[in-house]
């Protein structure tokens, strides 16, 4: 099961990838509906890429049958995905299920016309609310069994709400990965996973003019990194990962014509506009395939992901730390 905390509806259309070889997985373009607090849930068949570093390991190794992995996005308001695209490697059967404030019926209607009505669920969340979130997460999982991936995709700019922007894009993402951890660890019943926590580069760097979603952006790239040496530490089976994108056209885009985001910073919104201009805005689709490689790949942990107009896809380095967790 994947489960993504996300902002917004969550749809995965297949197209076959045609002429290729026997056994070869399908593509996804993963295409979101503004809406607001969702899960979605899919059930999807991932095989590692040619050139990740996971099939490199395998080089000349008969391919490794794989279960289909459970997999779930989760969020809070506007965010990444919407009219994106992305190369996806799925097989056919495809199971998904959300959970959005959008109309449910529209919602549920949407997954259900990509995959067959009754391997989609589509449950109401607001994933600020600890009961609501815990309760999506234990419903999926009696529906689908397990649950393989966890995506916290929430994300608004409000900076003149700025105590929900830190309830969203921090405290829900924080919780999201609690959760994950505890239906996905080893020796808790979980037969390990993956989980991916969206931050942005202004997770990396100062933004004058939007100073506490910049500070929750750091935090979840320090929370993903230090969880994810305790998991390591703790043979829990679960890899922890951050994607940094830089600006991406979505709807959080708009939030900088609204002075009811940006409060006092609203008079600075042609500075952030000639930034936009400077870095260039990404399509979703580049995003989508960073989280793909992230997903794939079973060497990655504690990684932080860049992705950049100028630079594409490629990884923050750190100094390695002084000290070496030992593993229990």
């Amino acid at each position: 099961m994947f489960l993504v905390l996300s902002d917004c509806l969550l749809r995965f259309p297949l197209l076959a990838e045609r002429g290729g070889r026997e056994g070869e997985t399908w593509r996804d373009i993963v295409q979101c509906v503004r809406g607001g607090s969702l899960l979605a849930f899919a059930e999807l068949n991932f095989v590692s890429r040619p050139g990740s570093a996971a099939a490199a390991a395998r080089a000349g190794a008969a391919p490794r049958p794989r279960p289909p992995r459970r997999e779930a996005w989760g969020g809070g308001a506007e965010g990444l995905g919407r009219r994106g695209s992305a190369s996806n490697r799925l097989s056919p059967g495809t199971t998904s299920s959300s959970s959005s404030s959008s109309p449910p019926r529209a919602s549920k209607a949407a997954l259900d016309g990509q995959f067959e009505a009754q391997r989609t669920v589509f449950i109401q969340c607001d994933v600020t609310d600890q009961e609501q979130l815990k309760g999506a997460f234990e419903k999926v999982t009696e529906h689908f069994g397990r649950l393989d991936i966890v995506v916290n995709n929430a994300g608004v700019n409000n900076e003149k709400d700025w105590e929900s922007t830190i309830q969203i894009n921090l405290t829900s993402v924080i919780r999201g990965t609690y959760l994950g951890l505890e239906y996905m660890r080893k020796g808790n019943g979980g037969d390990g996973g993956v989980i991916i926590n969206i931050s942005s580069l202004a997770g990396l760097m100062p933004a004058a003019f939007q100073p506490v979603y910049c500070a929750t952006k750091h935090g979840v790239i320090g929370f993903t990194r230090s969880i994810a040496l305790a998991a390591s530490m703790e043979n829990y089976g679960v890899r922890l990962n951050t994607i940094c994108p830089g600006f991406v056209n979505t709807p959080i885009l708009q939030s900088i014509d609204k002075e009811e985001n940006m409060g006092q910073y609203y008079s600075y919104k042609d500075e952030i506009k000639n930034m936009m201009q400077f870095y260039g805005v990404m399509d979703p689709s580049l995003i989508a395939e960073g989280l793909i490689t992230i997903i794939e790949d079973d060497t990655l942990n504690g990684e932080v992901m860049k992705i950049t107009a100028s630079q594409g896809i490629h990884f923050q380095q750190y100094n390695q730390l002084p000290f070496s967790p030992s593993k229990r």
